[in-house]
């Protein structure tokens, strides 16, 4: 059996509409079972050259266009970056991208010293990017001028791009200016301690100089006021807030607190006032605890008693728990509600603890207080032993705590 014999292709220039130099046209030799690229060095740009598809069919021929010409590579388009808020230390951007291929230089120029944080290029598909940071303090950024400076050796291009003072400085107030709110007193204070504070608080001052706090009461004597922190918020403004502090019976009376808060921003004072809301008929709520599932314990894991107080008005009401007659951290017990029923209010509580202290014996109890309970709690307490709740009218918190009204 005879293999045919491995053609050569040839390419060969054809004539050009414009006349070329009468020199030979050139020729490249093609092996098709090899792999010699082919390549326009050498060939006339706006020739046509043809090749035979077939070795045993001559005379086809297939069309190759001229190759493209080559597009310049990209250089780098360059945008500031500037800062949402202003803390102490206040970033300043340059980011170039866009361009082909790596690397750019850049530079910062600025009368203010500060720390410069450069990073790698980054391929996105198509071309680079790069970015670069400088960390100056925000005391310096109000008088400061600040210049990014770009260069890509490539395309031999250098863009400089001036980032003014002015983008730097704190934002604006949000719509509406500051805001300001009064947070009633704590219920465990109030039925712990007999006393407890009012806090005013104002959020989203662009400073904290020259805001004044002002309390007044409907009647009774002065109020002992206590200024609080000032607080710097994520956005670079300002939080500020004032108290007072209060007897039980004062509030209990339904007497009008109110706040008056001086900003310079403003023309008139901010003004909140509140009160104690009084039912006419508060209703006390009914209280059960109950045990730990059998299916949870079974598990060995946690034991979990749960508290609920139901059909109580008005809302207001406080809930916690004891361990061997120790109050629980309250981050140790979660809510839920109070929330409308359609005959009062209901809540629940949960506390969950190590099966060894509820299969050891160990007390625990929840204690509910209301304006509605004659003494002021509820007692609810259990123990393994025991297996039901038992109930005291009398709270075993108060017995610990010191019980004074400033």
């Amino acid at each position: 059996m005879c293999l045919p014999h491995r053609p050569l292709w040839v390419l060969t220039a054809l004539p050009s509409p414009i006349a070329d130099p009468p020199s030979p046209p050139p020729t490249l030799t093609i092996d098709p079972y090899g792999s010699t690229p082919l390549t326009p060095m050498g060939l006339p740009h706006r020739s046509l050259w043809c090749c035979p598809i077939d070795p045993y069919a001559p005379y086809v021929s297939s069309l190759l266009s001229p190759p493209p010409l080559q597009t310049p590579p990209p250089p780098p388009h360059v945008f500031p970056l500037v800062p949402c808020s202003c803390l102490d230390l206040v970033p300043i951007g340059c980011l170039a991208r866009g361009f082909f291929p790596a690397p750019v230089a850049i530079t910062w120029s600025s009368d203010v010293t500060g720390d410069v944080i450069a990073y790698p290029s980054q391929w996105g598909g198509s071309s680079y990017s790069a970015s670069s940071l400088l960390v100056v303090p925000m005391a310096g950024v109000g008088e400061g001028s600040f210049r990014c400076e770009v260069k890509h050796e490539v395309t031999q291009s250098v863009s400089t791009e001036p980032i003014r003072s002015r983008r730097l400085r704190p934002p604006p107030v949000p719509i509406g200016g500051p805001g300001a709110s009064i947070l009633p007193p704590s219920l465990a204070d109030l039925y712990v301690h007999q006393n407890s504070s009012i806090t005013c608080m104002v959020s989203n001052l662009p400073s904290h100089k020259d805001v004044g706090f002002t309390w007044s009461r409907d009647q009774g004597t002065p109020l002992d006021v206590v200024a609080g922190p000032i607080e710097e918020l994520p956005n670079g403004l300002y939080r500020m807030s004032s108290s007072i502090r209060i007897c039980a019976d004062e509030w209990n009376s339904g007497e009008r607190f109110s706040c008056s808060i001086r900003v310079p921003e403003f023309q008139d004072p901010i003004v909140r006032s509140i009160r104690k809301e009084t039912a006419p008929n508060p209703r006390p709520p009914s209280v059960y605890l109950l045990p730990p599932p059998p299916d949870q314990l079974s598990l060995w894991e946690s034991a979990s008693l749960t508290c609920m107080a139901t059909g109580f008005i008005p809302k207001d009401i406080l809930v916690t728990w004891t361990h061997r007659d120790r109050p629980i951290d309250p981050n140790g017990y979660t809510l839920y509600g109070p929330i409308w029923d359609g005959d009062g209010y209901t809540l629940y509580s949960q506390l969950r603890v190590p099966v060894s202290l509820w299969d050891a014996g160990d007390g625990f109890a929840c204690i509910v207080g209301h304006d509605g309970i004659p003494m002021g709690f509820i007692h609810r307490s259990m123990d393994k032993g025991t297996g039901k709740a038992t109930a005291v009218n009398v709270s075993v918190v108060l017995s610990e705590a010191e019980v004074t009204c400033y």
